[in-house]
């Protein structure tokens, strides 16, 4: 994961994983700049090959569900990231870098508060 999770112009110094329900992933994500982003994924749930949930600490709270599917001879994965409050989205987009923002998956964000945003 160290050499596999690093976004365009960042690199990985610190990479510790306990994948089980219960256990965390903790990562330091070392931005373009020199910014330093410090992330803890304690994961919920856990079903091999089909999904994974976790919750986010560290800037961001949110949590997420991954879930994989066969399609095609390949594995096609959607993530989905639950936030407090489209408040909170915002805020976590505002600190991405400026110079490649990831792109919105479906152009929509929900909140646990039932609001929408599109």
């Amino acid at each position: 994961m160290v050499h596999w999770w690093e976004p365009k112009g960042f690199s990985n110094p610190v990479c510790e994983m306990d994948v089980r329900p219960g256990g965390a992933w903790r990562i330091v994500m070392h931005g373009p700049g020199g910014v330093d982003y410090q992330n803890r994924i304690v994961y919920i749930e856990i079903e091999e090959l089909e999904h994974l949930v976790y919750s986010h600490s560290g800037g961001a709270q949110f949590e997420t569900t991954v879930t994989f599917a066969e399609q095609g001879g390949k594995t096609k994965h959607t993530v989905r990231m639950l936030f407090e409050s489209a408040a909170e989205l915002d805020k976590e987009i505002e600190t991405w870098p400026k110079e490649k923002p990831p792109a919105p998956c479906g152009k929509t964000a929900a909140s646990r508060h039932g609001g929408n945003r599109t």
